[in-house]
């Protein structure tokens, strides 16, 4: 009987499952990196527009005053891009699968902490 040198249909196998095993375990953690760059993206684009909408407000004293007054401020995208503090060049970046656009911010008088709350989304 002759020595034929080669692997088994079996030894093959074993191959392709410890392969597929290991690429499978690679795309689960690219897509979990991908999420949590997704996540972190959103972040920094809340954090960007709740900065720029506390400048906005902290230049103004009539609009403090009047937040205070009880009266909640919404601020669109668009009106921190109109008034100068954002630029337009975000207007492409989508945030919670909304276009910045459709973000907004909305700021409240705290009169038990004497403090202004900023948050993401509509005055209610």
């Amino acid at each position: 009987m002759e020595n034929k040198k080669g692997f088994t249909l079996v030894e093959l196998l074993a191959v392709i499952v410890i392969i597929a095993l290991i690429a499978g375990l690679a795309l689960s953690r690219v897509v979990e990196q991908s999420n949590e760059f997704k996540n972190t993206g959103q972040k920094v684009l809340d954090e960007v527009i709740l900065n720029a909408t506390k400048q906005y407000v902290r230049g103004s004293e009539s609009i403090k005053e009047n937040i205070k007054s009880g009266n909640k401020l919404q601020l669109s995208y668009q009106d921190l891009v109109d008034k100068g503090y954002l630029t337009n060049e975000l207007g492409s970046i989508k945030n919670d699968d909304k276009s910045l656009e459709e973000q907004y911010v909305c700021v409240d008088y705290d009169q038990n902490k004497h403090n202004y709350t900023y948050t993401i989304g509509t005055c209610d």
